[in-house]
């Protein structure tokens, strides 16, 4: 699902969940059988690697995949972890897999931050999903991931241009700062 319009991607605004209601109205026209998404059902993050590939500017469906599923492979780990010990229940292990529409728009609205960064897009990816993990998902749950887990998730050859020092730093001060908070919090 591809949830960035052209002509809205090019003005480098936010997105709203009007935005993409109105996209999934379109959509459900043109493809009836299709059933609509709920604003509060989980989804995995796969179903939108279109409008997150755009919104990044990833060029490679695979360099998305790959960071996708190491992802999911350090979130397995997490949930393990959770399981073995008891600290883990269905609910939180259902959460921390999935990801809500919502929480999807907000990793897409800190794109253009992301690149004020520099950060290279697929960090760039990277560090909004460990933002807004970290917020919603784990903050919620028993289980979370640390900055340097979530630093490791970016390919090797995606790390050039930020050491896992200067990723620490982002995340604590870039990341906890009004700007990304006023899209975390639509302030």
């Amino acid at each position: 699902m591809n949830l960035l319009p052209n002509k809205l991607h090019q003005k480098c605004i936010s997105i709203t969940y009007k935005n993409v209601e109105n996209e999934m109205k379109k959509q459900q026209k043109t493809q009836p059988n299709e059933t609509a998404t709920k604003r509060n059902s989980f989804h995995i993050a796969n179903y939108y690697m279109p409008s997150i590939r755009k919104a990044y500017k990833i060029k490679s469906r695979k360099t998305l995949e790959t960071i996708l599923e190491r992802w999911d492979d350090a979130i397995n780990k997490e949930i393990e972890w959770g399981e073995e010990t008891g600290v883990a229940n269905e609910k939180e292990i259902y959460q921390i897999k999935r990801i809500n529409l919502r929480e999807v728009i907000k990793i897409i609205n800190l794109a253009p931050i992301t690149r004020e960064l520099k950060l290279s897009p697929e960090a760039g990816f990277v560090f909004a999903m460990g933002i807004v993990y970290a917020t919603f998902i784990f903050e919620t749950t028993s289980m979370c991931l640390t900055i340097r887990e979530i630093y490791k998730i970016i390919p090797l050859n995606n790390r050039k241009n930020i050491t896992l020092s200067k990723f620490k730093n982002l995340f604590m001060i870039k990341g906890t700062g009004e700007r990304i908070n006023k899209i975390l919090y639509n302030k």
